[in-house]
Order: structure tokens, then sequence, then C-alpha cells
């Protein structure tokens, strides 16, 4: 039995956590203990644990401090059902059972082919090679007299997409003679070389395997002398007991000479020999005359404008300048991650006839993260958070208690956001949250009940009669549709009319009444203006129908009839 955690609000937003391995996952910021680690300052080290036990996953509260909320409730333990809201630090959660990743057979036949996301460097002497990790396959070439950083910092020279990678997990260093030397930076998982973990800078020999985190990789110098193997020579025979050849009788020089030479014999192999280099001669002749022969070449057209389009097709931001004399290719427009970027320019340098690549792409990941990074030193702010759900679109999310509080954070984002006209800005201000719920319960007419709110969290309580439970359930349904409400709880009693409405007509007058369209709006009681909502000596006017007024005051109804006047 599979379950999955999407996130749909907060600093995490459109994660998937799938729960499928083992029966138990522990929830934190302690990358050695949490099987789901979340980087948000709101978790603490050990906050939550989810169980799988008798096919029903349950979901347990462990932090004190900032406890976990289901659908906006807190207790010590939850069964957890589908498409529950879990609330995790600043994270808001969806659970369920459905698989998101699940395609029809149509889609599975039309999905694209995946690219890797990595950039395989030009030769050099070291290269380092990713065995297994979020970066499995990638390469990175590297140079002697060179230091580099591994990190998952976009800032370190190699950098790895892996959470149990520090942001400057280790140093490598490559002297002028080509020897290297790597050493930890402090990392909470420290460097391992040949399974043995290092305290100080330690030489890395070519062929080393180094594990940081989960990733594994490879340090190869191509430059590095291998051992030769030497074999001697076997002897065949014992040089002892070799018997002695026979002497030849050698002939007078004069003697020898004077044998014909047409009785001279010459060997069978020797033949064989000095015809296989007459005939490479002859071809060699051959093939170098035919070098000089003039022959018209047909050169081969190239579409260059059709094979960018097709390249670049996956990335609808991106717009180019090509320039077909030179082979320079200038780029401008948005992508989401440095990933996608990397994916971008190894793209195109695959292309044969492009030379050079000039951009001015923007990474909307690091943008977002910096314009977060200084939000968050305004202690009036911490609620608001900006993300990039789409290349060059920008959306700002949160609260604000007043429109006061919005004024400067407008200010703020005309003078340090360069994206103004990509930015849309969903930040919320409760005051202003709150005057359309109430508006809501005045037109509907349900003035009696309480109204409590927080963070996009609506609670109404009070007393509703049975009869009009359809016009209340209409109305709640009405207050999900505004923006920037997550929850309502509807905490309302429903209660039977009953006959012991007390009737003031004898008591008050009603003189006159206005009407919008076929509804009453206000009414005219012994000289007062009067509308839904407003007290008529400690009772509150609950509804104004076309026959009678009704009013409420501690659970008791009253009545001030209009036909008896």
């Amino acid at each position: 039995m599979k379950g999955y955690l999407i996130c749909e609000d907060g600093p995490g937003i459109g994660l998937t956590i799938p729960l499928e391995s083992g029966n138990e996952w522990l929830i934190g910021r302690d990358p050695e203990l949490s099987q789901i680690l979340l980087e948000d300052p709101m978790v603490s080290r050990k906050h939550g644990v989810i169980r799988l036990e008798d096919n029903l996953f349950t979901l347990e509260n462990i932090s004190e401090v900032n406890p976990i909320k289901v659908n906006g409730d807190t207790s010590t333990k939850f069964d957890l059902h589908e498409a529950d809201t879990i609330q995790i630090g600043n994270n808001y959660f969806r659970f369920t059972l459905l698989d998101p990743n699940a395609t029809s057979p149509t889609e599975e036949i039309n999905q694209e082919p995946t690219i890797l996301p990595f950039t395989i460097g030009s030769p050099s002497r070291f290269l380092l090679k990713v065995l297994s990790g979020p970066n499995q396959g990638a390469e990175f070439g590297m140079t002697e007299n060179s230091t580099y950083i591994l990190g998952k910092d976009a800032s370190s020279d190699i950098v790895f997409q892996d959470l149990s990678v520090s942001h400057r997990h280790a140093k490598l260093i490559i002297s002028p003679s080509g020897e290297a030397l790597i050493e930890d930076l402090n990392s909470r998982n420290g460097v391992i070389i040949n399974g043995l973990k290092i305290s100080e800078e330690t030489l890395l020999p070519s062929g080393g395997v180094v594990s940081i985190g989960t990733t594994v990789f490879l340090f190869i110098d191509k430059e590095a002398s291998e051992k030769t193997i030497y074999s001697p020579p076997q002897r065949f025979y014992d040089e002892e007991k070799t018997p002695e050849l026979p002497k030849i009788e050698e002939k007078p020089l004069e003697e020898s000479l004077k044998k014909d030479w047409k009785e001279t014999f010459i060997p069978t192999k020797h033949l064989v020999f000095a015809s296989t280099f007459s005939l490479l001669i002859i071809v060699g002749l051959v093939s170098l005359v035919s070098l000089f022969k003039s022959q018209s070449i047909t050169p081969q057209t190239v579409d260059a404008t059709h094979e960018i389009k097709e390249t670049i097709a996956h990335f609808p931001n991106i717009q180019y300048s090509y320039t077909q004399s030179t082979g320079k290719i200038f780029l401008v427009g948005h992508v989401l991650t440095e990933i996608e970027y990397a994916e971008l320019t190894y793209l195109l340098k695959s292309l044969p006839f492009i030379t050079q690549i000039e951009d001015n792409v923007v990474v909307d990941e690091g943008v977002w993260q910096e314009m977060n990074a200084l939000i968050a030193k305004n202690p009036n702010w911490r609620g608001i958070t900006m993300s990039a759900t789409a290349p060059g679109r920008f959306v700002l999310r949160g609260y604000l208690q007043t429109e006061t509080d919005a004024v400067p954070l407008q200010d703020y984002l005309n003078l340090n956001f360069p994206y103004l006209n990509l930015l849309d800005n969903q930040v919320v201000v409760e005051n202003t949250l709150e005057t359309q719920v109430t508006n809501l319960l005045i037109e509907y007419g349900f003035t009696a009940t309480e109204l409590q709110m927080g963070n996009g969290e609506i609670m109404i309580s009070g007393k509703v009669s049975e009869k009009r439970k359809s016009d209340f359930l209409t109305l709640v349904s009405q207050i999900q549709k505004i923006r920037g409400v997550k929850q309502v709880k509807n905490y309302v009693i429903y209660v039977a009319e009953t006959s012991s409405t007390i009737d003031l007509t004898s008591k008050y007058k009603i003189m006159g009444s206005s009407k919008f369209g076929n509804k009453n709006q206000y009414v005219l009681i012994s000289g007062k203006i009067l509308a839904i909502g407003d007290a008529l000596d400690g009772m509150t006017i609950t509804n104004i129908l076309p026959s009678e007024v009704l009013l409420n005051k501690d659970g008791i109804n009253y009545k001030i009839d209009y036909n008896a006047q």
C-alpha cells in the first residue's frame, strides 16, 4: 500500500513525497534521523512520525513547540484519509493514496524523452564522474593548479542536486604537479574515500571512490602511470643438454662467386614478400595520383533555424538571435532552475554549427530565493514567501493583518524586485478578508453567528435554524471561494424552530420600510431606521421579512408583525 504527501503551499510547494518503502517514516529537520527531510526553520529535528498499520496510515505528533495540524485540528495522533490537509511548519501537504505521476497509455506514448540534466565539460586531464546519486552520470573536467568547492550551493564550483550534501561540503585542490588533495569543510555527513572517513586534508589517488552524502563519484587522472607486468621468455630447451651442431665446411669466397647466378635458388617466402611489396607500391602511387583529380563537391545545407527551434522547444520562455556567418547565438528569457539552464546550454552546444553562446537568461530559482531572504529580514513580513510556478511567472503569497502593512511591502518590491510585470501578488490582507466574510453573513441574514479567523482559516460558530440549514451551507461554499481562504470550520449548531417566539407588535410600531428589488433592506421602527445586524433595546435584528421583523437576544426569539399595524 502506497501513500503520497503533496506540498500545495509553503516553501516546498510542488514537492511530492512517496510513502512506499517500509512502514514508518520520521519527519524532521535532522538529515541523519529523518526519512522525510524538511529544510524549514519552523520544523523540529524530530517533528512527527507516519506509520502504516493494518492498511491505515497514521500520523503521530512529536513536536511540542510547533505541533502538526490535520485539517486545522491539533492532536497527539491522527488517522490519515484521502485529501486530508496536513500543516507541518510553514508547509501545507495534501495526503492521497492516488499516484500523482500516473498517466494514461496515450500519455505514455506521447511523453517526450527525458533529457539528462548535466553538462559534459571540455577535455581535461582530471575527471570527476558521478557513479550514483541525483546527478548520476554527470562528468566534471578539472585542470592542474586549481581549487574546486563541492556542494549544493549554486555558488559552488561543482554543484550536486543532493539534499544530503551540505551547501559547501568539501574542497578539492589540484597542485601544478598534478597531486590531488581533498578536505572536508565541516559538512554534516563528512567525506569518505574508499570506505574510510577523513578528518583532515587527504591525498586523493587516481581511481579513488569518494562519497559525500548519497552522492558517490570516481576521481580519474588520465595521465596517471599504470604498472607494467614483465614476463621473462620461456626456455623451450635445456642449454646444458643441447647437442652440438655439425660444423659446415666453409668454401673460399672466390670459389663461391664462380657459381652461375641462374643456378641460384631463391626461397618461395622471399618471392611472396617481394610480390606483396611491389603491389603495395603500385596501389600507393595510384592513390597519390587520384588526390590531384578535381571533383565537384556539393555542400550539405543545414536549416539552422529549424534545428534551433526544435532544440529549445522545451523552453517556451526563451528567445534567441542567431548569426549564421559567425555561428554565434544570443539567448534571452527565463528558466525555472539551474538544472534547466544547464540542460539548455548543453543541447545548444551539441549543435555543430553553433560556435559561441552568449545569453542574458534569468534563472528564476535564484531570484525568488534571494527575495525571500530579503523579505524575511522584516519581522512584519515573516509570513510572506515568493516562488516561481513557471518560467517568467513569480507568485507572492502570505497574510498581512492590515492594509497599512501591505503598503510598505509593495513599496519595497517596487524598489528591489526587477520583474514587477511578471509578479502575481496574492498576498491577503486579513482585515479585508474579514470584511468580505462579514458582508456575506449579513447578506444571507446570519448575523447572530460568531466569526473568528487567522492565516486564512475561518471558524463560524453559533446557532442556526434547522429550516435555514441549506441556506447556511450555501453561504459556507461561497466563503470557501474567496481568494485567501484556506479552510472553513463550521461549528454552527442547527436548532429547530419553536413556538415560543415572543410577539412585540403591540410595543413597537413599524412606520415604514425600504426595498432593493424584492428584498427588504431597512425598516423604520419607533422613529429609528434599522437594518439587519442593528440593535433595538439590546435585541439584534436577525432578518427583515415582507410581513415581519425577526429579533434575537440571548437565544430568545422576538418578532414585530407588519400586518397588524
